[in-house]
């Protein structure tokens, strides 16, 4: 038998023997939360008893875990995964993941794998901390998989250091950058043509950043929105998950519609006519739907051009909609509601008070002139 200790924040299995020198040995755990280190110590616990662990050796490990290469142990991480995260995400862990894969010798097992393979590829020199975050990010999921599976014997992951978050503010579009730049689209529209004379199909930009803009929907969120979670009677959207999308929580939520993004689908129905209910909402002119890596690039392509902040991006109108919304003076809890963040605090995060806004409520508080 053996039981947990906490020392300096970490887990330790302690197991005892009388026979023993000493006759108690601990074991790190190198895990923080208490739920983890019990589920960690059961299976230290049956290890030890099939004579597979012995924490009095050097190499606690008699006898090794089932011997997987990498890149199969990767297929069958991203088929896993598959059931629960959008395909989005799932080329995101995939390109990670083969990225990190190409970094050690082909011929590892993940059992090979220690923790300066692990460090060298989020503490790669050449890369951003937000690069670092990603890939620490993507990395600890997938070992953290394998070593649920019992593919590892000890986590590498748990010996190389979490890249720290950097404070920073986040960039947020006032309605008046909104319209800078659908006055920049328009303008791209009307003196752009390509060999053929076509004008540049944008309109779904416009559309898609009105609407994000003024209902705070995440990317997936938008480019997945059909026209039966429309309903402009009761001026609702109904965010919801289906066989093709989840959402980032896994929650369903209703979003009011008002304003500019009632009228924006309002339009955009009026341009097309009859809808189908199974059709998206955003849409280019040959009907096709709109990929979500098509819409962030074209965002960030008319951001420069419209010489805004180069750090905005297509989320940026998300975290303006909860921004907008707070400085009007919307609650918190209800702003979460509407927005799906899972947490207050995220909320609370993005519920900015402009440099300008701060300086006005000092001076009528404090000018006296």
């Amino acid at each position: 038998m053996a039981n947990l200790r906490k020392i300096d924040g970490s887990y330790y299995a302690y197991f005892y023997d009388p026979n023993g020198s000493p006759k108690r040995k601990s074991h790190p755990l190198r895990v923080h939360m208490k739920s983890t280190a019990e589920d960690k110590l059961k299976r230290l616990e049956k290890a030890h008893a099939e004579g597979r662990f012995d924490p009095w050796r050097e190499d606690p490990w008699i006898e090794k875990t089932d011997q997987v290469l990498i890149q199969d142990a990767i297929d069958q991480f991203l088929d896993y995964k598959k059931k629960t995260v959008q395909p989005t995400t799932i080329d995101t862990y995939r390109q990670q993941l083969e990225a990190w894969a190409k970094q050690v010798p082909m011929t590892y097992h993940v059992l090979d794998v220690q923790p300066r393979d692990a460090r060298n590829y989020v503490y790669d020199s050449d890369i951003a901390n937000a690069t670092r975050r990603k890939r620490y990010r993507h990395l600890d999921v997938f070992l953290g998989w394998c070593d649920d599976e019992e593919y590892l014997d000890e986590n590498p992951i748990d010996r190389v250091q979490k890249p720290r978050k950097e404070e920073r503010e986040t960039p947020v579009l006032d309605p008046s950058d909104v319209e800078k730049l659908l006055d920049k689209i328009d303008e791209h529209r009307a003196t752009t043509t390509d060999a053929t004379g076509r004008r540049p199909d944008v309109q779904w930009l416009k559309d898609a950043i009105v609407i994000a803009m003024y209902t705070g929907l995440r990317r997936g969120e938008l480019v997945s929105l059909k026209w039966a979670d429309v309903d402009l009677d009761s001026k609702r959207i109904s965010v919801r998950n289906r066989g093709d999308f989840r959402t980032k929580t896994g929650d369903e939520r209703s979003v009011p519609l008002r304003g500019k993004a009632l009228d924006q689908l309002r339009e955009i129905k009026s341009r097309r006519g009859e809808v189908q209910q199974t059709k998206p909402v955003l849409a280019d002119q040959k009907g096709d739907p709109i990929r979500p890596d098509r819409a962030t690039k074209r965002f960030k392509e008319f951001v420069r051009m419209a010489n805004l902040d180069e750090r905005i991006c297509l989320h940026s109108l998300r975290h303006s909609c909860v921004s907008l919304l707070s400085r009007r003076g919307v609650s918190t809890r209800i702003i979460q509601k509407i927005v799906g963040h899972s947490s207050i605090t995220t909320t609370e995060r993005y519920s900015h008070i402009r440099v300008d806004e701060a300086a006005d409520a000092m001076e009528d508080a404090f000018d006296t002139r």
